[in-house]
């Protein structure tokens, strides 16, 4: 999910890339885009995703699944609206991670909102990144100020336990730096978070499975992206 704060306009963007968009990876080809973490680790999936829309990207930050969890436990959870009922039990032959959340409007803890966002079990990336931008939303909703309060500090706290944030293209970042980011954060209002995500049709190639994109979608969605209307 690439992220994009406008501190003068006061917006909040967020692309969801499907994993197995195809993509021109440097130096490697044409493959699915999630391969080139697995070729290059961060800096070609960095190199390859600042291709793709046509500009550097300034911060990688990693988030490992305790902080992810500790980030939600820092923000009392999180409430959301489960569509339906997730259930998973291991049989012995599916040794996926087990959930089990019933459907309604719930509040999830760190352990239940991860199981919520990961599931993938019975549907396709596609609605996994629409559920994960949902969790945003509400993320977004508890880190407002009016809401959580003293919940910067414990977020920026729980960040700063579990996720190292790494200069991307020359910028170095302070804890001072990620509290004023964290402040930022809060302060923008959710009227002006925008969501986008990339999508495309699926098609199989040399026997590979891919979504692909179009140039006119992934043109229009980039530009989206870095020219954000909340209202329109």
């Amino acid at each position: 999910i690439l992220v994009r704060v406008d501190p003068v306009r006061k917006t909040l963007t967020t692309l969801a890339i499907p994993r197995d968009l195809r993509v021109d990876i440097p130096g490697v080809g044409y493959a699915k885009i999630n391969a080139a973490y697995a070729d290059g680790g961060a800096p070609l999936a960095l190199k390859t995703v600042s291709a793709l829309i046509g500009r550097p990207i300034n911060y990688y930050v990693p988030i490992n699944f305790r902080a992810f969890r500790d980030t939600v436990e820092a923000v009392h959870g999180v409430y959301i609206d489960v569509d339906r009922r997730y259930l998973h039990t291991n049989d012995g032959y599916n040794d996926y991670a087990v959930i089990d959340i019933k459907a309604g409007y719930r509040k999830l803890n760190g352990l239940h909102a991860l199981e919520y966002v990961r599931n993938r079990h019975d549907d396709t990336d596609f609605m996994r990144n629409a559920r994960q931008q949902a969790f945003l939303r509400e993320l977004k909703r508890r880190l407002d100020v009016s809401n959580v309060g003293t919940g910067v500090v414990d977020l920026v706290n729980a960040l700063k336990k579990n996720v190292k944030i790494l200069p991307a293209a020359g910028h170095s970042l302070s804890l001072e730096q990620l509290y004023r980011y964290g402040t930022l954060l809060s302060s923008i209002p959710r009227k002006s978070l925008v969501q986008l995500r990339i999508e495309g049709g699926g098609e199989q190639i040399s026997g590979v499975d891919y979504v692909v994109a179009s140039p006119e979608q992934m043109a229009a969605q980039v530009q989206a992206f870095l020219d954000p209307h909340p209202n329109g």
